[in-house]
């Protein structure tokens, strides 16, 4: 007869955690700082603008923002310090006013399962900051690229977390509307962490159609 008992994933099969640990080490850490055309501040000028805090390394970068690890020196913590470039006021914007609406949007927000805001503000140069706190791991895109599929379990599991913050969020009247695999953190611990409210609105309040074309649904699309 078959046997009906259930799989003991942490015997038979790498646990999420692993995966996340393995993932970290080898594909969240390399793979990272791509060629782009906007210059980001070296951590030792960001430094200068950001006196209270030490900035240890840039972990992260885009077209027109980056993301550095650093020191908060008052409470002695590592913290996530995510900028956005002045030059996006004067080519958009809206870009900015994106930037400040996460950080008040997830300021509000305090679940396990979503990176916590601390601060926000605007240096002396014009650059927009916000204080995360910083979650070690690694994103299910990095993830994906690594391995290039995800097992079923594991999909299942991040599936399960996502839905979880994104249940508390919505009963609160947030909608984050651009959720893909890039925008999901795998921690060490196997927890999946939703980042990235940039494109969040207030339910009801309109706000038009935003996200990342390849991971929106057919409606959002049309």
């Amino acid at each position: 007869m078959p046997d009906d008992s259930p799989t003991d994933l942490t015997i038979t099969e790498p646990s999420l955690a692993e995966l996340g640990r393995a993932l970290f080490t080898e594909a969240g850490v390399s793979a990272r700082l791509p060629g782009h055309s906007w210059l980001p501040p070296a951590p030792e000028e960001l430094q200068t603008q950001l006196p209270q805090f030490e900035i240890l390394d840039m972990i992260g970068r885009g077209g027109m923002g980056a993301v550095y690890l650093a020191t908060q020196s008052a409470l002695d913590r590592l913290v996530a310090v995510k900028i956005l470039s002045a030059d996006l006021d004067a080519l958009d914007p809206g870009f900015s006013e994106r930037f400040k609406n996460e950080a008040r949007v997830m300021a509000k927000l305090s679940h396990p399962g979503i990176v916590a805001i601390h601060e926000f503000g605007e240096t002396a140069s014009g650059l927009h900051f916000i204080i995360m706190e910083f979650v070690e791991g690694t994103n299910v895109q990095q993830m994906i690229t690594a391995s290039r599929r995800l097992r079923t379990e594991h999909a299942l599991a991040i599936t399960a977390h996502v839905c979880d913050a994104l249940h508390y969020a919505h009963e609160r009247g947030i909608i984050h509307r651009d959720i893909k695999p890039a925008n999901i953190i795998v921690t060490p611990g196997g927890r999946a962490m939703l980042a990235d409210f940039g494109l969040s609105s207030l339910a009801g309040s309109g706000g038009g159609t935003a996200g990342t074309p390849a991971f929106m649904s057919p409606e959002q699309a049309r």
